[in-house]
């Protein structure tokens, strides 16, 4: 399991080296500190700058084992916050979906509702990373690339969408994609997303958010 903030601080690779406000430096950062069971729209990141907290879009999120989790989903799920800005750099650790029939864990950005957003994701089913627009309800394939990720384990996903529509996706700080689509550029919500059937493997940690 990764280290949680407190151990990373030190490290940082944004440079927070702040005492006084060690999330100084973010938009939004949550370690998902809360007691089991604790509904995701009930429960308070550690930074976040619109104070909005927690919007569930679609399945069941909550809080367990110190780790956002989906305990209940059919098709996609998701959950966003507002971020402020819609050029953004959001980072998390996502464990590989273990539960019967989950395909997808990954970060959403440039959402304004489920059928606006776009979005990355890892899928160890067909061991593939990709990435999709969702325009009014429409998936279009912005770029798929393989990538062999094992159930069970964590990797740390980051997404940046940034001015004109530059975009890349890294897992484990190496890049796998990058393009360029100016679309939803006037959205701030950022978050999580599962999809495919019912989980519990308490599945994201240490959800960050800078402005690029």
């Amino acid at each position: 399991m990764r280290k949680h903030l407190a151990s990373m601080i030190p490290n940082d690779p944004v440079g927070v080296g702040n005492a006084a406000d060690p999330y100084a430096a973010y938009l939004v950062y949550d370690t998902f500190t809360d007691t089991n069971a604790t509904a995701l729209a009930d429960h308070t990141p550690d930074k976040d700058t619109e104070a909005g907290g927690w919007a569930v879009r679609a399945g069941t999120w909550e809080v367990n084992n110190n780790r956002g989790n989906v305990s209940a989903v059919a098709g996609t799920a998701t959950a966003v916050i507002n971020c402020g800005v819609a050029n953004v750099v959001v980072t998390t650790t996502a464990k590989a979906p273990n539960g019967a029939g989950v395909d997808v864990s990954g970060i959403v950005v440039r959402e304004a509702d489920i059928n606006n957003m776009i979005l990355s994701r890892l899928r160890p089913k067909i061991d593939t990373v990709d990435v999709y627009s969702v325009i009014a309800g429409g998936w279009a394939s912005l770029g798929s690339v393989a990538f062999d990720s094992t159930r069970g384990t964590d990797y740390e996903l980051e997404f940046s969408y940034g001015a004109g529509g530059a975009w890349s996706y890294s897992v484990d700080e190496i890049e796998k994609l990058s393009g360029t689509n100016n679309i939803l550029g006037t959205n701030t919500n950022i978050g999580l997303l599962q999809h495919n059937g019912t989980n519990d493997d308490d599945c994201f940690d240490d959800f960050r958010a800078v402005a690029l």
